[in-house]
């Protein structure tokens, strides 16, 4: 525990020049379709934001797959504490992904707003596979 909030410290550091100040919480859910969440308990004002992690995932991972998961939902975080949209498919959230080298989430309007980012930056219109242009 205390080396995840070690380095989501480091990483907040890194990517935004803060501490991250949330909290992080490692559950024993047998996940299946995630790795990691970011919840936000508007109720709880000692426990306002967590990130959630799993033992069982974690166990199942590489420390940089463990690494990654946990910057993408620091990206979720600071995104959140700007006051900016940060939800997995909001535009904001996918390119600050993109910039900061987390990974995205796997839903078709992440993967539409990570072509719309990549077509910013490199100027030309990528196609879906078989498409022409």
């Amino acid at each position: 525990m205390e080396q995840l909030k070690k380095a989501a410290n480091e990483l907040s550091q890194k990517h935004w020049g803060v501490d991250y100040t949330g909290e992080i919480e490692l559950t024993n859910a047998k996940w299946k379709n995630r790795q990691a969440c970011y919840l936000i308990w508007p109720n709880a004002p000692e426990k306002t934001v967590v990130i959630q992690m799993s033992h069982y995932v974690n166990r199942t991972l590489t420390r940089y797959e463990v690494l990654d998961n946990l910057l993408h939902e620091l990206v979720h975080w600071q995104l959140h504490q700007s006051g900016k949209k940060f939800h997995d498919d909001d535009q904001e959230f996918v390119d600050e992904c993109l910039r900061v080298g987390a990974p995205i989430s796997g839903t078709k309007k992440a993967g539409m707003a990570a072509r719309k980012w990549a077509e910013q930056q490199w100027g030309k219109k990528l196609y879906e596979r078989g498409e022409t242009g």
